[in-house]
């Protein structure tokens, strides 16, 4: 069902992941993903590597914010399509919000997690995931190893 070779460095990090529909085909086919993660910590922030794995859904705005309204909040990552990532994305230690959006829709919430704690010195792996009944889930990791 999966196919592909990856080729692994010493001393690196990777996150892979299974995307794509049983019954898909083309874009959403099964598939292998293997993310080059940004593993280097630092003392001042926490790093983020967040995934986009919903084979269901289009480009999606995510939003880090320090409460659930994001009427007035900026995208902290925009128009990320399936099987796009972003890897060290430095935060700073708090309690955020994570929102997922359809690209430019805020009014449509397909994904939220409040209070997630976030800690400096830290690794997080944040990946959107399709759930059942067309609603997303929302997967979040320590990464900290």
């Amino acid at each position: 069902m999966f196919g592909g070779n990856f080729a692994f460095e010493k001393a690196k990090g990777y996150y892979v992941v299974a995307m794509g529909l049983l019954a898909g085909t083309g874009n959403t086919a099964p598939s292998l993903v293997n993310v080059l993660e940004d593993r280097r910590k630092v003392a001042t922030a926490a790093k983020l590597t967040v995934i986009h794995a919903s084979a269901t859904t289009g480009k999606v705005d995510v939003y880090l914010t320090p409460t659930d309204d994001i009427s007035s909040a900026t995208p902290a990552l925009a128009g990320v399509d399936f099987k796009q990532f972003a890897t060290g994305v430095e935060v700073a230690e708090g309690t955020y919000s994570v929102t997922v959006t359809p690209e430019g829709n805020k009014a449509v919430e397909a994904i939220k997690v409040s209070n997630l704690q976030i800690d400096k010195g830290k690794l997080y792996g944040i990946v959107a995931l399709d759930g059942n009944g067309g609603i997303g889930n929302l997967q979040v990791n320590t990464l900290d190893f």
